[in-house]
């Protein structure tokens, strides 16, 4: 047995990685099969169309795991040198049932309309004009979560003042699934011959797909994580020691899932990969540690963007790593004490908190309403010198001066703005409290894409000009020390894939315009388009219905989103028992994929069962 531990650790080390054009094609796969998928639900209604009857939901679980996973799975494993064939096998399909068939026609307008909720009066013609007071009863905020559940959809009473609501991105649930699976399939993927080496975690310096996934992570945390700052920015300026408190309250399970997965691996004899953070760190630590300092940044926020302290915090860790002993330390073999045993994930953290800033930068790009948006309400707190949220955060207090009823408002045609500075006319702002809960403030999907593209650009010209400095090319990146090459790659790579997963998204809206929504998994059957009627929250459906029906984002991949933490702790407890049952390293490649295929399968219906609630909610 300890003969065979030390073969699969050598199995797993000592690689040099792959080409980044070799990764960034990989990833290409994921787009491909979105772009797919989005196809077949627009001309075919598929798999939407196997929302009823016996036996339907397996049957369309089954479907979105054919598009949505499998493909990701071949692209890491039978198809790894040869993905540019498996994203046209993709493509050109998508491509031919887009141009020959048409979309298929928009449902008619009654049966859109929603059932009327118990607690509205509403008036016995839908022509009529809708009065104060059809409207003063209730008034519902939509749900802050990225991925809300059921549970989260209630009535208040009232909106909080002075917060920005944050819907769900249907771009950015996607990307985090995406992101997700192929982590999960490449932590057992790699114990199997059928996985390329290239592939599989640098043992110092160079770029692989594995190498990628850990820093992704990293900086897709870091996009959600802006959220309480984008609804209040006056947090900024909140003292500092309640919100590092609370913040390490929220990830003590996550130093106690890293405690447990050290006692777990010693106690097992389970083989580990000892250079990737060190004897003792592990990811889960690195993850835990993030989210309380990067709350100390807060007070600099405010005064600098945030995407500046990402990139001067990496290039002074760049700095230190360069001028001193600590790249020789951090790369030798000398583990004598607890801090040599653990320099792997010491050194490397600074580099992930850059990430992480980095990622926070671009979450206050594509969450709020526009992309200037948080720019705008940081540059009014620093004028005012108010720790209160902006003056421009939309009101929804009755105004009695202006009693005129904007009846597009009110019908959900069009919903409030927080700053016409953005639109091309702008328009006159509401009077009347909204008493019913109309769609979600409309993003800027254009202006959002341009300004991701443009980081984009930006990272990428800085990696290339570093590779060009360094002289070393990919091979001066480094993900056990998590040096600047490091950061700019992980930034420019989700970066660029955000945007993306943003065309998608805006690609699947337009082709789901035109077909029936399907229906609510939870037990709504009332369909709702986007511009015809306002977007009621049913009390016990599920409260990802409009982004699934209005954007195409598959059921599956929002059940992935949802619960992300807790189904990565499944995939790593799957993964130690497939190790401990099967000699991994000596297994066929036909049999290989048998056991991936159904871990991955195993692992999709996990977050199938669970779609409606979440289980974890630290990521």
């Amino acid at each position: 047995m300890a003969s065979y531990k030390q073969e699969k650790e050598d199995f797993v080390s000592g690689h040099n990685g792959s080409t980044v054009f070799h990764v960034n094609a990989i990833s290409s796969v994921a787009l491909a099969s979105v772009a797919l998928y989005f196809t077949l639900r627009s001309r075919l209604a598929f798999p939407s169309r196997l929302s009823s009857g016996s036996g339907s939901r397996i049957v369309e679980l089954s479907s979105e795991y054919a598009l949505l996973v499998v493909p990701l799975v071949l692209s890491l494993t039978l198809f790894a040198n040869h993905p540019l064939s498996l994203m046209l096998l993709l493509s050109l399909p998508a491509l031919v049932i887009h141009q020959t068939l048409p979309a298929l026609p928009p449902p008619a307008q009654a049966s859109l309309l929603p059932p009327p909720s118990p607690s509205v009066t509403r008036s016995p013609s839908p022509s009529s004009t809708p009065t104060r007071a059809d409207y003063s009863s209730i008034y519902v905020t939509p749900t802050p979560n990225l991925t809300p559940t059921p549970r989260q959809m209630t009535f208040p009473s009232s909106a909080p003042p002075g917060t920005v609501p944050v819907p769900p991105l249907p771009a950015l649930t996607i990307y985090r699934a995406h992101m997700m699976l192929m982590t999960v399939i490449a932590i057992l993927a790699v114990d199997f011959p059928v996985f390329p080496r290239a592939l599989s975690k640098c043992e110092s310096w160079g770029v692989s797909v594995m190498d990628l996934g850990v820093g992704s992570f990293v900086f897709s945390q870091g996009v959600v994580s802006v959220v309480p700052i984008i609804k209040n920015p006056g947090l900024l300026r909140n003292p500092l020691l309640p919100k590092v408190l609370v913040a390490s309250k929220k990830v003590i399970p996550l130093f106690l899932l890293g405690l447990i997965r050290v006692l777990a691996v010693k106690g097992t004899e389970y083989p580990e990969h000892v250079t990737e953070y060190g004897v003792h760190w592990n990811f889960f630590i690195t993850l835990a540690l993030l989210p309380p300092l990067s709350v100390l940044f807060h007070p600099l926020i405010v005064h600098v963007p945030i995407s500046l302290l990402g990139l001067f915090l990496t290039l002074v860790h760049q700095i230190i790593l360069n001028n001193t002993s600590l790249q020789n330390w951090a790369l030798g073999n000398n583990r004598t004490n607890l801090l040599d045993q653990n320099k792997e994930g010491i050194t490397s953290f600074v580099g992930y908190l850059s990430i992480h800033l980095l990622g926070m930068a671009i979450g206050t790009l594509i969450l709020p309403p526009s992309p200037s948006h948080f720019r705008r309400a940081v540059s009014e707190i620093t004028s005012k010198g108010d720790s209160a949220a902006p003056s421009r955060t939309p009101s929804r207090v009755p105004s009695p001066a202006r009693p005129q009823v904007d009846h597009d408002l009110h019908m959900g045609r069009r919903p409030p703005t927080p700053d016409s500075s953005d639109d091309d006319e702008p328009r006159k702002k509401p009077a009347l409290t909204l008493n019913y809960p109309v769609q979600d403030q409309p993003r800027k999907r254009g202006k959002a894409a341009v300004e991701l593209c443009s980081y984009a650009i930006v990272w990428w010209t800085l990696f290339y000009l570093a590779s060009a400095l360094s002289g070393t090319g990919a091979q001066g990146v480094s993900r056990r020390l998590a040096n600047t090459m490091y950061v700019l790659w992980v930034a420019a790579f989700n970066t660029t894939f955000l945007v993306g997963y943003v065309l998608l998204e805006g690609i699947g809206t337009e082709l789901s315009r035109g077909q029936p929504a399907a229906s609510d998994r939870r037990g709504t059957n009332t369909p709702v388009r986007k511009g015809v009627a306002p977007n009621f929250k049913f009390p016990g459906g599920s409260d990802s219905f409009r982004e699934r029906n209005d954007s195409g984002v598959s059921g599956l991949l929002g059940a992935i989103n949802l619960n992300g933490l807790a189904l990565f702790l499944l995939a790593n407890i799957a993964t130690g028992l497939v190790n401990m049952t099967i000699p991994t390293m000596y297994t066929p490649d036909s049999q290989a994929m048998l056991v991936l295929l159904g871990y991955t399968f195993v692992f999709s219906l996990c977050a199938w069962l669970f779609r409606g609630r979440r289980i974890l909610s630290m990521l």
